[in-house]
Parts: structure tokens; C-alpha cells; sequence
């Protein structure tokens, strides 16, 4: 496999599991002020580390998936990050000083 597709297929992966546990949260728990901002500050700060410790694999370097693991790392960064910060945003107008 071309190290591109494998670029490609590790961002992928990432991101949808992000972007998945981020609506799964938002499912789970239907009131929007409780506990929402953990739930969305959780997936990025698991997948960031996570993506980094594989990165950081010798077996999986030696193995030619290092276009994988960093694109793991830049899907950790931002679409799921960048959902996350979003999301965090309209809590903050919804749930905030101003709002109550």
C-alpha cells in the first residue's frame, strides 16, 4: 500500500471514530449543559496521546505504517479537536453568564 493511501486510511480512521464518539456523546446525553464539555474535551485529549504512543511504535515504523500513525495524528488534531473547540463555543453562548 502506497504510503499516501496510508495516510489517508489513518486520518479516516481517526476521524470517524472522533467524530463518531462526539455525536455519541451528544446521544447519550441529551441535556445540553451536564457534562458536555468534559464528554468533548475527553476524545481529543484519549486520541491525541494515543495517536502519538503509536507513532512512536517501533514495530509499526519498521513495519512502513508510519503515514498511518501521523495520519492519525493530524485527524486527532483537527477535525475532532476542531469539532470539540465548536462545539464548546455554542455550549458557552447556550449554557453560559449570558445565557441564564
Amino acid at each position: 500500500m502506497p504510503p499516501v493511501a496510508r495516510f489517508v486510511l489513518g486520518f479516516a480512521l481517526c476521524a470517524g471514530v472522533g467524530l463518531g464518539l462526539l455525536w455519541l456523546f451528544q446521544v447519550v446525553n441529551p441535556e445540553p449543559c451536564r457534562f458536555r464539555t468534559v464528554s468533548y474535551l475527553l476524545v481529543p485529549l484519549v486520541l491525541g496521546p494515543l495517536s502519538i504512543g503509536l507513532a512512536t511504535n517501533r514495530r509499526m515504523i519498521e513495519n512502513g505504517w508510519g503515514p498511518f500513525n501521523i495520519g492519525m495524528i493530524a485527524a486527532s488534531l483537527f477535525p475532532v479537536l476542531w469539532k470539540a473547540m465548536v462545539s464548546i463555543a455554542a455550549l458557552n453562548g447556550l449554557c453560559g453568564k449570558g445565557a441564564m
